[in-house]
């Protein structure tokens, strides 16, 4: 995700219905993710999880 990794079009954008947990491992690049008001830079290393029904968007950069 990000830092030459990929296009500058690439972005997820999802509503509060998605209905999954989901578990995210950068194994390259970085980005920048928003969730629940806050904005997180994420970058190579990086884990976390994103619980079902948060809204969410990340794009590269």
């Amino acid at each position: 995700m990000g830092c030459g990794f990929q296009e500058s079009f690439f972005q997820i954008n999802r509503d509060n219905s998605y209905p999954y947990f989901t578990v995210h491992f950068l194994s390259d690049g970085c980005g920048l993710f928003h969730i629940a008001g806050e904005n997180y830079l994420l970058k190579k290393g990086d884990a976390f999880i994103i619980p079902a029904g948060e809204a969410q968007s990340a794009i590269p950069i």
